[in-house]
């Protein structure tokens, strides 16, 4: 009997690969739930102080934007090209053929005289204006130098005021101004601002505007000045608001950030002028959340976390 050994082989399976990728797709998605939301899987625990805890103090807004930079001044209204007719030596009067308020083209007579022990004179207008003043009236007795008649021109009408030390650290020549005076208003420039020649910081500074352009402008008018600045000026705080610190003076204290929260911080700020509604200070960013004093809040140190409890 003969026997034959045979070789017994396991037939092979083919591998489809969409069903492989089937079976792992759930197991896919959560792999990619996992890494990108881990937070909903696993929870973490972050230790954040509820702002509810935190202490609460009562805070004033304050800001400066460029629409808000204008400072005001009282002036009065002048000429800056102005000719007195006077007499060289003591003279009487004959006559004065003009009045306050009449137009006088360069050359008019406007008076005349009789120097003692002289011949007659006749004095003329240098200058195209309008007389501002008749000072002397026939038989008058001038004595040397005193005028007979006064004549301004009225093109070279100008607004005079005086602006403390700190505001001309700010203003300068060109500033945009508006002008009001009885008869009308207009806008204009700063034209020149004078400076301190004793150097004392206490010294106002005369300044000057053009009126050109404002309608009915007269010698002697009061006018009411407006100057708008690019520069950032000192900013209005409440009386409550300021508190003096050891070793940094006058200061305030400020909540930064925009929020309900912040943190507290100590500015120094120099106080540039008293008012009944507050002080004026330098030193504050253009806009700021200062704290004021009130009894119901208790104001925490420099650098703690505070919430906003009250405004205004």
């Amino acid at each position: 009997m003969e026997l034959v050994a045979t070789r017994l082989e396991v037939p092979r399976k083919t591998v489809n690969l969409g069903s492989l990728a089937i079976g792992f797709a759930p197991l896919l998605a959560l792999s990619a739930l996992f890494a990108f939301r881990a937070d909903i899987l696993l929870p973490q625990q972050v230790e954040e102080v509820d702002p509810i805890y935190y202490p609460a103090v009562a805070v004033v807004f304050v800001s400066t934007t460029s629409a808000e930079r204008e400072v005001s001044f009282d002036a009065s209204v002048e000429a800056d090209r102005r000719v007195a007719l006077r007499a060289d030596e003591r003279s009487r009067v004959v006559a004065v053929p003009t009045k306050v308020g009449r137009e006088v083209s360069a050359g008019d007579p406007l008076c005349r005289i009789t120097p003692t022990g002289g011949t007659p004179l006749v004095l003329f207008s240098p200058i195209d204006g309008v007389v501002s003043s008749v000072n002397a009236g026939p038989g008058t007795v001038l004595e040397a130098g005193q005028p007979c008649v006064t004549i301004l021109d009225p093109s070279s009408l100008i607004a005079r005021g005086a602006m403390s030390p700190h505001q001309a650290k700010v203003i300068v020549p060109g500033d945009p101004v508006n002008v009001t005076t009885a008869s009308g208003s207009a806008q204009s420039a700063v034209r020149v601002i004078y400076p301190d020649t004793d150097n004392n910081p206490e010294n106002t500074l005369p300044f000057e505007v053009g009126l050109s352009g404002v309608p009915g402008a007269a010698e002697g008018q009061a006018a009411k000045i407006t100057v708008s600045t690019e520069q950032i000026l000192p900013m209005l705080v409440p009386f409550r608001s300021l508190t003096l610190v050891q070793g940094s003076g006058m200061s305030v204290r400020i909540v930064t950030g925009r929020g309900p929260t912040g943190r507290i911080t100590t500015l120094p700020v120099t106080i540039v002028a008293t008012t009944r509604d507050g002080f004026y200070v330098d030193g504050l960013p253009t806009e700021a959340r200062l704290v004021v004093n009130d009894d119901r809040y208790t104001i925490p140190d420099d650098g703690e976390m505070v919430r906003i409890g009250q405004v205004g």
